[in-house]
């Protein structure tokens, strides 16, 4: 998933794609210009589990409602939801829930990551609220 936010000629511009946050500036010419990389992981300090799912957000792009699906059983899961500038928007538990529906109305447009803590571990991912 790639999610691009370009301003105008001569200003700064965000590019999202591959669990890599890129900003860069917008030439006069309508190139773009990489100036910083980081990793979600490193500006998050939370980790993606390698070659695993462990779970599903959908729909994504969302507008009211998500249904958080979580692949493998655990006794306890707790959901966040952190900002592009890395701010907490929500942090609950859940107690032998497979499946989880968050209102996400109340969230701006934009993008966010999704971590999500269970008994296998933690993983990421990217929500896009539109």
């Amino acid at each position: 998933m790639m999610v691009f936010v370009p301003g105008p000629p001569g200003t700064d511009a965000l590019i999202i794609f591959n669990d890599y946050i890129f900003l860069g500036t917008t030439t006069f010419e309508g190139n773009w210009e990489p100036v910083w990389r980081r990793s979600l992981s490193d500006i998050t300090g939370m980790e993606k589990l390698k070659g695993t799912s462990g779970f599903t957000i959908y729909p994504n792009p969302a507008s009211d409602k998500i249904m958080v699906k979580i692949n493998d059983f655990s006794r306890e899961t707790r959901v966040s939801i952190f900002d592009i500038r890395v701010n907490q928007i929500l942090d609950r538990s859940f107690i032998n829930k497979q499946s989880i529906e968050l209102d996400v109305s109340n969230l701006s447009n934009g993008l966010y990551v999704m971590k999500v803590q269970t008994d296998q571990g933690t993983e990421t991912k990217k929500l896009v609220k539109q």
